[in-house]
């Protein structure tokens, strides 16, 4: 057993010594509570037979307590304290007589055939199998931690900013008491018992009985972590895995923790005013040289500090205490219940808020079909696009869900790497696509891990480049045209240009001759390359070459793209643009010969037919536009499509994209302004470029939506290559 061990299980064993200390004959809670340190004692004596053979004595004799009398219960548990004590301390000194004394007490007192069969944690499993019949029943309890896991990570990191917000604390125990209750209900032993530890910390919070301060934060941080695990393993394995070193370990510093705060039958002494400081330390002494076998209250009676009426009233008041917590813990959660029945939340999986989504949208194809003046029918459209809209918000969720996650991840690795970190959020309450929120997590985690390691330096380094010794760290959430555009921003060292090249020509993946030709924004691609890093030792954090290429993967899977701008010493931001995710859109109807094409009305500038003196040939190639002395180059649909029967292209739309530069699509004809109802393209179209999706226009005809940004370069790359043949 190491160092380590061995002090946290003389810990537990404290800490059980002032429970058994405190207990009152028939206080069936502090009974359990008592069984409870004596079951976390069970996995870690497992090694030493002596030590495990009493801690099993002492759970059996708490099982048959409530039949005796308190005093010769208490006896009885602190002399097997007294033995594991010396046992554990002292074991290899011990005469071989002082060990069969232990052992003689285990025979006397422990009957294993009549120990009643009460349910450990590490029975949780067979628990859970027998109660979770209904998988419908455990997956909605799984359902509901992670929603209750989420709210409860943010409410902890905005309490780390306001230690003092008793609201977040309150609601805070809410959460870790309700899934403490669901628990008991479930059968699931060790997460009831992890939220049960949780909740006694937000307990004393709550009743100001401790202040919240960084450490408490860390312990709240922790247990969330541990719990989130567990509630992944039933998830994954329909079991909770048990007896994990580390998790013992948390919640016995966490017992420990709370049970150095609550108030003893000492400090209330004190307070009356019946002994002094200097007073109750010498009874503690007291307490110890007998072995625990006088209570606290039994030594000051004897020393004449009080007399037995005074023990009894503290003991009263004790008790009352505990009531009147205990009435507070089930008035809040009677005030919740009535809150949450009065704007309930109905759970529906997303593939049915889809098909709602899918049907509203045929309905609303099926009647832009219709022409005919039908009573009635401009009424009946209306209430189809709202609920169009309404159906729409089932599916969308802020992005602040994200940002609490990217907190949470810039405070964890700040104090790994010792580097202070000031995190800026802007725009968390823009509401985007479930399922874009969910491809961006990952990608968005691996940006603000690069930055941090990466971009922002050391404090030493800092102060040397004359900037405050706190990095910042920006992320940003905004909607620019047809696109969501996410930002990670760093005010670090930037990107080092040569040290990229250096290390791109190194590993094969340029040649030396064509970094010449290469622009800044191709030589920051660089680092998306499978394998690359310019880190020469990797590290827990990165170096391995393979953050950013998964990165990349990512975000082009959920048809986005990385844009990177660094200036050297002063920070590098990342955008990840995606195509807006949306149902409906308002879109510009044109026609390239035979194609139907929409632009959305979110990009578009103006509309307007060319006129031939307006448009000319630069020298590298490109045709532009000059619209009222502003130069506009311009790309046809036709050509980058390859529209052979399209006509001349004399109509121009003016679009800006994400990057807010101004292009012109040339197409043959305007047609109208529409709502488009969005469809999901087929096989044929899927991984067609410059295409995002499509819609069925009246008549049936198939109309195709435009990336526009994807369009543009295409546009841009199909003009680069001209140019040679230009040239020549």
């Amino acid at each position: 057993m190491t160092k380590k061990e061995k002090q946290n299980l003389q810990d537990l064993i404290l800490a059980l010594s002032e429970k058994i200390l405190n207990f009152e004959g028939g206080d069936v809670i502090a009974l359990s509570e008592i069984m409870q340190n004596i079951e976390a004692l069970l996995p870690v004596t497992q090694s030493n037979p002596i030590l495990h053979n009493l801690t099993e004595a002492m759970f059996y004799l708490c099982s048959e307590e409530l039949k005796d009398e308190r005093d010769s219960f208490t006896k009885e548990i602190s002399q097997a304290i007294d033995f594991f004590m010396e046992i554990h301390e002292n074991e290899a000194d011990l005469p071989e007589w002082k060990k069969n004394r232990a052992l003689d007490w285990v025979h006397e007192h422990y009957h294993p055939e009549k120990t009643p069969d009460v349910p450990k944690p590490d029975d949780s499993s067979s628990s859970v199998n027998e109660c979770m019949a209904d998988n419908e029943q455990l997956a909605g309890f799984i359902s509901d931690c992670k929603d209750r896991f989420s709210r409860a990570e943010e409410l902890i990191l905005m309490l780390e900013d306001d230690l003092e917000n008793l609201d977040h604390i309150k609601e805070l125990f809410r959460v870790f008491h309700t899934i403490k209750g669901e628990c008991g209900f479930l059968k699931l032993a060790s997460l009831g018992y992890l939220t049960h530890n949780i909740e006694n910390l937000l307990d004393l919070l709550r009743s100001e009985k401790m202040k919240t301060d960084s450490m408490v934060i860390d312990y709240l941080l922790r247990g969330l972590d541990f719990a989130k695990d567990m509630v992944l393993e039933l998830e994954n394995h329909d079991v909770v895995i048990e007896s994990k070193t580390i998790l013992d370990g948390y919640i016995d510093s966490l017992t420990h923790l709370t049970d150095s705060v609550r108030p003893s039958i000492g400090s209330i002494m004190t307070q009356k005013g019946l002994i002094t400081e200097k007073e109750q330390r010498e009874i503690v002494k007291q307490q110890a040289v007998s072995g625990f076998e006088k209570r606290f209250g039994e030594i000051a009676v004897e020393n004449k500090y009080a007399d037995q009426n005074d023990i009894k009233e503290i003991l009263s008041m004790q008790k009352q205490q505990v009531k009147e917590e205990k009435e507070a813990v089930f008035s809040d959660h009677e005030q919740k219940q009535k809150q949450e029945r009065n704007d309930a939340i109905i759970k529906v999986r997303t593939s049915k808020v889809n098909y709602l989504v899918d049907m509203i949208g045929e309905l609303l194809i099926s009647l832009g079909q219709i022409h005919q003046d039908v009573p009635g029918l401009a009424e009946v459209r209306k209430i189809s696009k709202t609920l169009q809209h309404s159906s729409m918000q089932l599916r969308t969720e802020s992005v602040k869900i994200l940002f609490v996650t990217v907190k949470r991840i810039i405070r964890d690795i700040s104090t790994k790497l010792n580097k202070p970190i000031n995190a800026e959020f802007i725009g968390d309450d823009l509401e985007i696509d479930r399922l874009l929120i969910e491809s961006l997590e990952e990608p968005l985690m691996h940006l603000v891990r690069n930055s941090l390691d990466h971009g922002i330096e050391a404090e030493a380094d800092r102060a040397a480049a004359g900037k405050p010794a706190q990095g910042t760290v920006k992320i940003s959430a905004e909607r620019r045209g047809n696109n969501i555009v996410i930002s990670v921003s760093d005010d670090g060292k930037g990107l080092d240009k040569e040290r990229i090249i250096k290390k791109a020509i190194e590993k094969g993946m340029i040649a030396e001759d064509a970094v010449s030709a290469m622009t800044d924004a191709a030589i920051y691609n660089l680092i998306f390359l499978p394998g690359f890093s310019t880190k020469d030792k990797a590290d827990l954090m990165s170096g391995r070459g393979v953050g950013m290429d998964i990165i990349k993967q990512m975000v082009l899977k959920a048809k986005g793209r990385i844009d990177t701008y660094s200036t050297p010493g002063q920070g590098t931001t990342f955008d990840l643009i995606f195509p807006l995710s949306t149902a409906i859109i308002d879109g510009m109807i044109v026609r390239s010969g035979p194609n139907m094409f929409i632009i959305p009305i979110a990009v578009i500038m103006e509309s307007l037919k060319v006129k031939e003196e307006n448009i000319s040939r630069i020298r590298n190639g490109t045709t532009v536009l000059d619209l009222r002395g502003e130069i506009i180059p311009m790309i046809s649909l036709a050509s980058v499509f390859e529209i052979k029967e399209a006509g001349q292209g004399k109509m121009a739309t003016i679009v800006e994209n994400s990057n807010r530069e101004k292009f012109a699509i040339i197409s043959d004809e305007i047609l109208s302004k529409n709502e488009i109802v969005i469809k999901t393209l087929g096989a044929r179209f899927r991984d067609m470029k410059g295409i995002s999706s499509g819609t069925v226009l009246s008549g049936g005809t198939i109309g195709l939506v435009l990336d526009v940004d994807q369009f543009i370069q295409m546009g841009i790359d199909e003009i680069q290559t001209r140019i040679p043949q230009t040239a020549s």
